[in-house]
């Protein structure tokens, strides 16, 4: 039977316990377990795809009020085609989430990078807050 991955529900604020973590490493070697048999090509998978391109960071981001904050971002390495990209917000403390609302938005997505915009989201005042993202592949 299949490995499962284990759900993690986190809230702002919430500690990262250690019992959380060991979920995200299992995780994670679940799905590269699962890219390293979809590289293999070996068997009756001939349309699965052959290769898994996965890139990932976290960047700061200074917002201005106008929710008009353009941040440019530039893959290590150029993907062979156009990935799939998702951010998430990131905070320090539940406090920093309440004054700086600001939501990132994708834009300008290519093989070589992409752009997040701060879209203002209730903030009286330009913030800075963190944006993690995670660029994936297949070809």
């Amino acid at each position: 039977m299949a490995e499962q991955l284990q759900p993690m529900p986190v809230n702002p604020g919430d500690p990262i316990t250690s019992e959380l973590l060991s979920n995200i490493v299992s995780n994670i070697n679940i799905i590269n377990s699962l890219s390293n048999s979809i590289n293999d090509g070996g068997g009756d998978n001939k349309d699965l795809p052959q290769a898994v391109q996965i890139q990932s960071g976290r960047l700061k981001i200074v917002a201005n009020k106008d929710g008009k904050t353009v941040t440019p971002v530039k893959f290590k390495k150029d993907f062979e085609g156009q990935p799939n990209i998702v951010c998430s917000i990131w905070q320090p403390s539940g406090e920093a989430i309440l004054k700086n609302k600001f939501q990132p938005v994708v834009t300008a997505a290519s093989n070589t990078g992409f752009s997040i915009q701060a879209q203002n989201v209730g903030a009286s005042s330009g913030g800075t807050f963190y944006v993690n993202w995670i660029a994936s592949s297949t070809t």
